[in-house]
């Protein structure tokens, strides 16, 4: 599933990803463990706290008296709004934090020379804060586009292996502490090579474009499709049992060589093989070992075909279609 831009994937430093698998400091976990939860926190929640965070810094700078300066510490209610709202709370975290600030010279009733000073320091501020919070803004974005290239092929737009991991992973894990059925699938092209060969790389690159349209036009939005190298698709259907991923790829199938002949190149053919996870007892490397066994028993049969297996009848009868 291709992630769009939202604030719940893009805020999120390296030594954070996947903040439950991995171990580490004590310090390094608490970060994860609060990066996981601001993650899922609401909208409307994150700018509350943002908010409360500036009243509390705004008090302390006020308690604490003019000699010490807690300024600075502005910038960490700003940075949540920004990375865990998005760019307009931050602006309004922004002004809100000049004007805390503001309201706690006036109460102090600091001797300035001049009464514009204030102003004028509020006004430096406010541009420090604004400045900081379109930084992180544009830290944000671009951290979302290097994750979605170094997860997107350039080629058919599909999720490439690692986005595909990464994806599976987590649908992986939801579906097997909901024991649903899901199915993992993977697609090999027959005879592809001789499209290169004949006809020359370029037509080949139009292949894989053609065939990972039609893929993902076959296919329901919750599922996950990706290039997994060279001219192998691999498929991830959650919710879906033997007779539904059996109607799925059997009209995949026929769609694509449809396609595929119809666009002059009757050559290429598909195998596929599908395991059908109807157990919780499966890992997902597990899964996709056995699917790509049996897309190479599928091609190893007569060059296409289809082949789907249950985990639970993988003793006692195979789907298959050639």
């Amino acid at each position: 599933m291709v992630e769009t831009y939202g604030r719940r994937i893009l805020f999120q430093p390296p030594y954070l990803q996947n903040a439950t698998d991995r171990k580490g400091p004590y310090s390094v976990n608490m970060f994860r463990q609060i990066h996981k939860l601001l993650s899922e926190t609401p909208y409307t929640i994150i700018g509350c706290l943002a908010l409360v965070l500036i009243l509390l810094v705004a008090a302390l700078d006020h308690v604490t008296g003019y000699e010490i300066s807690f300024s600075i510490f502005f910038l960490v209610p700003i940075l949540i709004a920004v990375g865990y709202g998005d760019r307009r709370m931050g602006y309004a975290a922004s002004i809100a934090s000049a004007c805390a600030w503001m309201i706690v010279e006036k109460i102090s009733a600091l001797p300035y020379s001049h009464p514009w000073i204030l102003y004028w320091n509020t006004g430096v501020r406010l541009t420090f804060f604004l400045l900081f919070a379109y930084l992180a803004a544009h830290l944000r974005a671009n951290l979302f586009r290097h994750r979605q290239l170094a997860r997107t092929d350039s080629l058919t737009g599909l999720l490439n292996r690692v986005g595909f991991m990464e994806s599976a992973a987590g649908m992986f894990g939801t579906a097997i502490q909901q024991r649903n059925a899901k199915t993992i699938a993977f697609i090999d092209l027959a005879d592809f090579k001789r499209i290169n060969d004949i006809f020359g790389h370029e037509q080949g690159d139009a292949v894989l474009a053609f065939v990972a349209k039609e893929v993902s036009r076959s296919l329901r939005r919750t599922d996950v499709v990706a290039r997994y190298g060279g001219d192998e698709f691999a498929i991830l259907m959650p919710n879906t049992n033997s007779s539904g991923a059996t109607v799925l790829l059997e009209k995949l199938y026929d769609q694509v060589l449809e396609g595929l002949r119809s666009s002059g190149w009757p050559m290429v053919g598909l195998s596929i093989g599908a395991i059908v996870l109807d157990r919780g007892d499966v890992d997902l490397a597990e899964a996709l070992h056995t699917a790509d066994t049996l897309m190479y028993r599928a091609k190893n049969k007569g060059s296409t075909g289809v082949i789907i297996e249950s985990v639970s009848q993988r003793d006692t009868g195979t789907l298959l279609r050639m």
